[in-house]
């Protein structure tokens, strides 16, 4: 994952450790150590002052930037946690899981706020709408979700890939939603929300 401002890029991996890298020297500036499995995605919260990783050990963990200490452990998941995201808001977090669930999670409490519950498979990724008011997940079940946060219900339901759908993302205007498969193609679908 980029940093916000372009300047660093944070990496997950199987040593069960996240590392935080500077972009121009190349080098090695940070290790976020604690998981008790792989760890398998991070993300970058808005202001750059946390970060957040899922593991193979079930759970996602904040971190603080500029210390590397652990702030907080969210734990629910009942496998894998696959994908995780920050809100544009920087307030909640969501991760998705080999538990075929994606989860909305209160930074400050740690509590679980939301129970996305819809796909068949393992869902892989998660990502929210520029406005924070959607969630948009990617599953081995080959399909994506669109997810109205407030009510944790599914407005849409895009169809089509013939593989897992392993990367989703929002156009800017959330207008669109893009998808990558293990299918070998990437597909555009209008949103419906923008």
């Amino acid at each position: 994952a980029y940093s916000p401002d372009g300047l660093f890029v944070l990496t997950a991996s199987y040593d069960r450790a996240a590392r935080l890298w500077n972009l121009e020297e190349g080098r090695e500036i940070r290790q976020f150590s604690g998981h008790t499995d792989a760890v398998r995605s991070a993300a970058f919260s808005p202001d750059s002052r946390y970060i957040v990783t899922g593991s193979n050990d079930g759970t996602a963990r904040l971190w603080e930037a500029a210390s590397g200490k652990l702030a907080r452990t969210f734990k629910g998941h009942s496998d894998w946690v696959r994908g995780v995201a920050f809100s544009p808001d920087g307030e909640y977090i969501a991760t998705g899981s080999r538990d075929a669930t994606a989860r909305l999670w209160d930074v400050r409490t740690g509590q679980e706020s939301r129970r996305f519950l819809g796909h068949q498979q393992t869902v892989v990724n998660v990502a929210f709408s520029p406005d924070g008011r959607y969630l948009v997940t990617g599953s081995y079940d080959n399909t994506a979700i669109l997810w109205e946060i407030h009510s944790g219900q599914a407005v849409r339901h895009f169809v089509g890939h013939t593989n897992t759908v392993w990367g989703v993302a929002f156009s800017p205007d959330g207008r669109y939603v893009l998808t990558g498969s293990y299918d070998n193609t990437a597909r555009l679908w209008e949103s419906g929300i923008g």
